[in-house]
């Protein structure tokens, strides 16, 4: 039996004084991703400049959907912040 070959699929989101809302998007995220078989998925969050605590719920969001145990799972947020 050969091993089932994973695929990673890089998501860039960016995000925009969406602070209220960051919660509540990575809970339907990783209730949609968490069921895609033989995925890793990254997600890459870019902080566009938001003037609100968008950046704080974001690293909240980091350590709430820690690194991966299994290869088919989600792998870390990725932080990124935009220099206008």
């Amino acid at each position: 039996m050969q091993p089932i070959a994973v695929k990673t699929v890089s998501i860039i989101l960016p995000f925009f004084n969406e602070a209220e809302g960051i919660p509540f998007f990575f809970e339907r995220l990783d209730n949609v991703i968490s069921n895609i078989p033989d995925c890793r998925f990254e997600l890459i969050c870019i902080n566009d400049g938001s003037r609100d605590m968008t950046l704080t719920a974001l690293e909240t969001a980091k350590k709430l959907y820690p690194p991966p145990q299994l290869p088919s799972s989600t792998s870390p947020v990725i932080l990124a912040k935009r220099r206008h």
